[in-house]
């Protein structure tokens, strides 16, 4: 397997740091030989930028892309620049936001060639990161990459962004990655009316504002909602402070029509993964947390365990 991929756009949009991220999902992730290069202006930004990487599951005897047959083009001059040093089988990618194409699909109409076309800079306006355009556009990539697993990408995502960026890069990943999926919705809203909601809440009372928007996600009484709390099994009691929170709780799940649910498991991505399955969950809402007090990888293993079954969505702290 050799992949030569090339990303094209203007400094400032992260046409390196996607180049470097997915480099690091491929050599890290699944071991394969990776190169990787770039070129920009001597303009800090808004110059012509691109970045190069070579995938191979042998040794690369040489390090640059001539002819891309993976092309992500993130704006019109990017797209302009380099797609005529693309191969004519080639996969193609575009933010339509910032690329038209009218010559060019007539003329590569009659070829192998396959466009794909996402509304990168829209959805991460939507999603409140303008910045994070450059990774919805590598969810999106990601889902097109037959050899590459979701799960490591996004390990690279959560070891690249400090805590205060890190969920909405999360977000702007898997909106890209399911706007290919055919499951792409506006951002944090999905539609409302025909969704069976799961609300997972923690022992802090400030989890009602999940519970909140979890029932407004169902609209008004076509959708279902569970609220669920996991609990270790190896606590056998409540504290005074964990009861009167899970009470509250309770009583806030009470008011928006529906039930809190405490489930005693060591595995916390296994219990919410087998009541995805068994309740035809399509929805999961999780509450924002410090990572030092994540399980280690949670937010990823769970997407790893939930697939396509559900889209998971993480509300920001307040």
């Amino acid at each position: 397997m050799k992949r030569n991929i090339r990303f094209a756009g203007s400094g400032g949009q992260g046409v390196i740091l996607t180049s470097v991220l997915l480099a690091k999902a491929y050599g890290l992730g699944k071991g394969f030989n990776i190169s990787q290069t770039q070129s920009y202006g001597p303009e800090a930004r808004g110059g012509a930028c691109k970045a190069e990487l070579v995938v191979s599951d042998k040794d690369i005897d040489y390090m640059k892309v001539e002819q891309a047959d993976i092309f992500v083009a993130f704006n019109q001059a990017g797209y302009d620049n380099y797609i005529d040093k693309t191969k004519s089988d080639a996969l193609i990618l575009v933010n339509e936001t910032l690329i038209t194409i009218v010559e060019e699909e007539k003329k590569y109409s009659t070829t192998a060639r396959k466009i794909f076309r996402i509304a990168a800079t829209e959805i991460a306006d939507e999603i409140g990161n303008p910045t994070a355009m450059n990774i919805v556009m590598l969810g999106a990539l990601t889902f097109l990459l037959d050899n590459l697993e979701r799960s490591d990408v996004l390990r690279e995502i959560e070891k690249s962004f400090d805590e205060k960026n890190i969920t909405t890069n999360i977000a702007a990943f898997e909106q890209g990655y399911q706007y290919l999926e055919g499951l792409r919705t506006a951002a944090f809203v999905p539609e409302k009316g025909r969704n069976k909601v799961m609300v997972c809440v923690t022992t802090q009372k400030s989890c009602e504002r999940l519970i909140k928007y979890g029932r407004e996600l169902i609209g008004d009484t076509s959708g279902e909602i569970s609220i669920i709390h996991i609990a270790n099994k190896q606590f056998k009691m409540l504290d005074e402070t964990t009861e009167e929170t899970l009470d509250y709780l309770y009583e806030s799940a009470l008011k928006y029509g529906t039930n809190l649910m405490v489930i005693r498991s060591d595995n916390t991505v296994q219990a919410m993964a087998n009541l995805v399955a068994s309740n035809g969950i399509s929805i999961i809402v999780l509450g924002e947390t410090k990572k030092e007090q994540q399980e280690p990888h949670l937010i990823s293993d769970l997407r790893e365990a939930i697939g396509s079954r559900a889209q998971l969505i993480i509300l920001p702290s307040n």
